[in-house]
């Protein structure tokens, strides 16, 4: 088991043994807190890929791959739609107004219709 993981779980089980005794990190002194740290590091008893934290993030991580194509290809449309559409609305906004003289709430309001 190497550090980074021992950390991880060490973290996780800390957690949960405050919440088990209701405690609050924030109230424990400095030495409340490396104490409790130093019990957890000790009693640690599974590597980080079984812990909970490693299974949301093993999960959030391949959310993007398991999507369907529609979803995908909507995901990639909206990329480049999203802001040809603002660009246009600031466009209508403002060009006519300073081009041709128009009224700048009329065409204010025509970009965001």
């Amino acid at each position: 088991m190497d550090i980074g993981n021992l950390f991880h779980n060490s973290i996780d089980l800390c957690f949960q043994q405050m919440k088990e005794q209701n405690r609050d990190w924030k109230t424990l002194t400095d030495e409340d807190r490396k104490q409790l740290v130093k019990t957890c590091v000790s009693e640690v008893t599974k590597e980080y890929g079984d812990s909970t934290v490693a299974k949301i993030l093993d999960l959030v991580e391949n959310a993007a791959s398991k999507k369907a194509k529609a979803e995908n290809f909507i995901t990639k449309f909206a990329r480049y739609y999203t802001p040809i559409v603002v660009l246009g609305a600031v466009l209508l906004a403002v060009v006519p107004p300073l081009l041709f003289g128009g009224v700048w709430g009329e065409w204010i309001e025509r970009a965001l219709i």
